[in-house]
């Protein structure tokens, strides 16, 4: 599946390392996997990685970096425990993150459920940097049995001289070498964005490849990407789209990660890019064109939105996803599904029929 989703009432510390060493990552108050990320205008592969500690050492700009740093403020190692200033200091901050967007750190780690809180679920530990009384930057980890997972970095731009957003990264591998951790999981880079490159900067890290097994980050550049394979489904569409002059709009779609909390109910739309036909823009019965990767099938339907995104009262979007033309923020649902084939000509008769829009209901 492209997208996997659990949520745990309990989760003892193996079980962490487990689903860690699984290429999962944390959201809230769950356990999540994804193949792809719509970022912003483009379709990126999720790439997981990891930091083996045994033998790690730190290059010498970073213990410039944590010199610097500890030689000029106050940093504590400790149980995580919200406060006023976390929650002030992650507002402020919050317009550095891409993609949906939490409106405070409460909501970000404990999600809208209501069910169990992350403090029931997950041992959280924190690195804060005071200068004085005033909290400057902070970053949450999680702890495992052997495995360790950095879910956020926050600080406050005003030091930003000072490397503060490295620097507690720094620290969380130092405190996993320190009692004795065997993997440090900074979550996931993308394969076509620079964007959480800064990951890579750590250390020599492994990534996880076919959803099987672990391999040295130099082994990347020799992968023919998920995204990749699914785009070239789409672009053979696309071509035949041309051909036939049927009008259509490419589409990103954030929100296809929430068809698979149940993939046998076939509900909302479930490709993060598709494409849509005789409109630039998603509306209740629009056509569209899109490939299921998990059973091999160009499909063709129609759909209706079925909550717009200013309804989601709980979640914020960064700026930049919001004024992106070709960026769906709606969560669509299927109305009807008209063909399923695994040949793309498969689709020519009905490309004939759109081009005239000969299609009946």
């Amino acid at each position: 599946m492209l997208a996997e989703h659990y949520y745990p009432l309990s989760f003892s510390s193996h079980e962490l390392d487990e689903y860690l060493a699984k290429g999962w990552f944390r959201g809230s108050i769950s356990m999540y996997r994804s193949d792809f990320l719509c970022l912003e205008e483009s379709l990126q592969t999720v790439i997981n990685i990891r930091l083996p500690l045994h033998n790690h050492t730190f290059k010498k700009k970073q213990r410039r970096i944590t010199k610097h740093v500890m030689n000029r403020f106050q940093v504590k190692t400790q149980p995580f425990q919200n406060s006023l200033q976390k929650e002030m200091l992650y507002r402020n901050h919050r317009h550095r993150f891409k993609g949906f967007l939490h409106h405070d750190l409460h909501s970000y780690m404990n999600g809208q459920e209501g069910r169990v809180t992350s403090e029931e679920i997950f041992d959280t530990y924190e690195v804060s940097v005071y200068d004085a009384d005033k909290l400057i930057a902070f970053s949450l980890f999680d702890l495992g049995s052997n495995s360790m997972a950095s879910i956020l970095g926050v600080f406050d731009n005003d030091y930003a001289a000072y490397s503060l957003g490295t620097f507690t990264m720094l620290k969380e591998i130092e405190y996993g070498m320190e009692n004795g951790f065997q993997y440090y999981y900074p979550g996931y880079t993308l394969h076509d964005s620079t964007w959480f490159d800064y990951k890579l900067r750590l250390g020599k890290m492994e990534f996880y490849y076919d959803k099987k097994e672990w391999e040295p980050i130099e082994k990347l550049e020799n992968v023919y990407h998920t995204s990749d394979a699914f785009k070239d489904k789409m672009i053979t569409v696309q071509e035949l789209a041309d051909i036939f002059e049927v009008p259509h709009k490419m589409i990103t779609y954030p929100g296809f990660s929430f068809a698979y909390f149940d993939f046998d109910t076939l509900y909302y739309l479930r490709s993060p890019w598709f494409m849509i036909l005789f409109s630039d823009k998603i509306e209740n019965d629009a056509w569209v064109i899109e490939y299921w990767s998990e059973t091999e099938e160009y499909v063709v339907s129609k759909i209706e939105i079925a909550v717009k995104f200013d309804l989601h009262d709980q979640l914020q979007m960064s700026e930049s996803a919001l004024n992106s033309p070709t960026n769906c923020l709606d969560l669509l649902k299927y109305k009807v599904i008209y063909l399923k084939d695994k040949n793309p000509y498969g689709l020519l008769t009905f490309l004939l029929n759109a081009r005239s829009q000969e299609i009946d209901d």
